[in-house]
């Protein structure tokens, strides 16, 4: 693969990119991920969406939450735009795109295992900000003090209580096994160093 200094960004990304606006079906959750993460396992660096491409933001980021895993090694890039033309549409279609972001309501924290689900989210949402999964145990850690209290993850029981009490309808148990996995990880490498 051939790579292209970014402008003056410092970084490089790949001279050709993968652009989600023509996904043949894009019902195929499954297909549309394996598609961008073959293209990736392939090179590219580069990848082009937006809100305008019905559920291309929703499909890479299917694909993305998997190739996180190996960002650090192979960093990658993403792109989105709107075609709006007034500041109102395009701070309606920004929320748009941010709308998988927990909004900290609050409605979620009553888990019957006393997880502090709103804290989690919004470690979670470091994640989504950055791409970084060490960000999320950061998160927990130097704002929320819950590494040092005791995070209690592993007590999820997924009774889906906080799914149900969500009014954005968000996946909160698969991003707390996210969360847990990424806090594990964390966890044991601060043991290992001391």
């Amino acid at each position: 693969m051939l790579y292209k200094p970014y402008g003056s960004t410092g970084l490089s990304v790949s001279a050709l990119g993968f652009g989600g606006m023509r996904f043949e079906n894009q019902e195929d959750v499954e297909g549309c991920a394996a598609l961008v993460k073959a293209c990736y396992d392939a090179g590219i660096t580069y990848f082009d969406t937006a809100i305008g491409y019905g559920k291309s933001e929703e499909r890479m980021g299917v694909a993305f939450k998997e190739m996180r895993h190996t960002r650090a090694q192979r960093p990658f890039y993403v792109a989105t735009k709107t075609f709006s033309a007034t500041a109102d549409d395009v701070r309606r279609e920004l929320r748009a795109s941010f709308d998988s972001l927990c909004t900290g309501c609050g409605y979620c924290d009553s888990c019957p295992q006393g997880l502090p689900v709103p804290k989690l989210m919004d470690a979670y949402n470091q994640f989504a900000l950055s791409g970084k999964p060490e960000n999320m145990a950061q998160r927990m850690n130097w704002h929320w003090g819950l590494l040092r209290s005791g995070h209690h993850l592993d007590d999820c029981t997924a009774c889906g209580q906080c799914e149900r009490a969500c009014t954005q309808k968000l996946p909160i148990i698969s991003r707390l096994k996210d969360v847990r996995d990424s806090v594990g990880k964390a966890v044991a490498a601060a043991d290992a160093k001391v």
